[in-house]
């Protein structure tokens, strides 16, 4: 009788176990119909082509749901831009420049953005003005709600008619600020900028079949088992 108990104890243990979601790491996206978001931070909100939204600025999604708080952490201005004054594709729509009134020689150039509500994924394209063709190295850097970095990912090839998208998915709705940087040091008076942020508020989290655990469960109560028949 007790052996039946502790297999039952085992398969409950297993089962309750295998329940249970798994944190996974973020992942690397890189296109933004890869991302999928399901919201998005419209630029073209804090003003017109060529004025300087204040630093930082507040900005609620399309939607409503979330707000952004974002900066120009290194303490220089932003200014709002077409998308084709900085080299984007048209269609683009209204670009955040940071860099304004800031010299990037020895610091980072940096945007970073807080949101009021943890989110799941987030993502833009994003361009360096740089003159002679070069090309800069940018990096994402996700944060949760206790400040703790989460991912760190990077896209190279970054310059004046080179925009990729950097973005990332977490496998639930864990962050809390994501930080998009121009890793190398910039020529004098070059800025960079970034498109639309999208996000994924929150897709849903995974959650794994319990059979694995299940059947690990089995073979434990069953060695258990068998090895009080042994002993009898």
């Amino acid at each position: 009788m007790k052996s039946i108990r502790l297999i039952a104890v085992g398969v409950l243990f297993a089962v309750t176990l295998g329940s249970l979601p798994v944190k996974a790491a973020p992942i690397q996206i890189a296109s933004r119909a890869a991302l999928a978001g399901n919201d998005f931070f419209d630029w073209a909100a804090l003003g017109a082509q060529f004025s300087t939204p204040p630093n930082p600025f507040v900005l609620a999604s399309d939607s409503g749901a979330v707000q952004l708080t974002g900066s120009n952490p290194d303490g220089g201005g932003l200014r709002l831009l077409n998308d084709t004054d900085i080299g984007f594709p048209a269609g683009a729509g209204r670009i955040l420049e940071a860099g304004v009134d800031n010299d990037f020689t020895t610091n980072f150039a940096k945007l970073s953005f807080l949101f009021d509500t943890p989110v799941q994924g987030v993502g833009l394209e994003i361009n360096v003005a740089i003159g002679g063709g070069g090309t800069q190295e940018a990096q994402l850097t996700l944060f949760d709600s206790s400040n703790t970095i989460i991912g760190t990912f990077t896209t190279g090839a970054v310059g004046l008619l080179s925009d990729p998208f950097l973005g990332a998915l977490d496998g639930a709705a864990t962050i809390s600020r994501a930080d998009f940087v121009i890793i190398d040091p910039l020529p004098v008076g070059r800025r960079f900028a970034v498109t639309t942020l999208d996000f994924v508020l929150d897709a849903g989290a995974s959650v794994p079949e319990p059979g694995a655990l299940a059947v690990f469960g089995f073979g434990l109560a069953g060695l258990v088992f068998a090895r009080r028949c042994k002993r009898a």
